[in-house]
This record gives structure tokens, sequence and C-alpha cells, in this order.
């Protein structure tokens, strides 16, 4: 075992606060843990890594494996991830919630995997401020007692 940063608490608590990906074709909405801005491959033009705060079933496979061998900072280390390509693709920043939804592609040992399709940004909306400001006055004015009149007769 080499020296770890993360005790098996920690990483199970990291662990846990991601989220299970599993179908294709599915919107899911993730947290964007980390990216890493042009990643330069050897045979590719610049690339930035996306990484997210959800997993597949293989990320939860290996992270048990790293988990039972005692390798905390490892196990951490699996979760889903994208290459985008800047100025083209769409690139969150750290801390952002996103819409990611997922593909199946077979990867480079004939494997059928899970991976990200796209990556686009929530749609939000404006919220308003909400004004307390005259509220007193207005309870004041509702709990006075409204002044009778008298009929002149």
């Amino acid at each position: 075992m080499k020296n770890q940063v993360l005790t098996a608490e920690n990483a199970i608590q990291i662990l846990n606060s991601r989220k299970k990906v599993t179908e294709v074709g599915k919107n899911y909405v993730l947290k964007v843990t980390s990216v890493t801005r042009y990643f330069q491959p050897e045979d590719g033009d610049p690339r930035h890594i996306v990484n997210l705060n959800g997993m597949t079933s293989y990320h939860i496979g290996e992270a048990k494996k790293a988990l039972k061998e005692g390798d905390f900072d490892a196990s951490t280390n699996f979760n889903i991830s994208a290459s985008r390509r800047p100025g083209i693709d769409y690139t969150p920043q750290k801390g952002q919630l996103v819409n990611v939804v997922m593909e199946e592609y077979e990867n480079k040992e004939g494997i059928k995997a899970l991976g990200v399709a796209s990556i686009t940004a929530l749609d939000t909306a404006v919220s308003s401020n909400i004004d307390f400001s005259n509220f007193l006055e207005e309870e004041e004015e509702t709990a006075a007692p409204a002044k009778e009149e008298k009929a002149i007769v």
C-alpha cells in the first residue's frame, strides 16, 4: 500500500456524493468536479478534460476494487469524464451543474461502455428579489381597528 492522503471514510464519503449513471440517451444533471484545460494528446488537437460527479457501473466496480486493495486515493479517481474541444464544444466551469447525455460505444478492447455524448448548460430562470421592507407597516394597517362612522339621522 502506498502513502495515502485519504482515509477509507473520506474516500467513501466522496464516492457516496456521486450519482449512478446507467442509461443510454437519458439526461442526467451532474456537477463538474474539475476541468483540466488544454490537455494536448500526442496525436490530436488540444482538449479540455471535464470531470463529473457521476459513475457508470464500470467505475463503481473499479472503485470497489481499489477500496478492497486499500488504495483509497485511487478509488476516488473513477468517475465520468469528457474530452471537450476548445472553441468548439461547450466547456463548463468547476462547480457548475450541467445536463449530460450518455451513449454506448465500443472501447479499444472491444468492450461496450457508456460515455458522454453531450454536455450542455442547464436552463436557467431569473429569480426576483422578495421585498419584506414594508411588511411591518402593512401588518399595522391591517391590525388597527377600523373607525366606525355614525350615521346622522
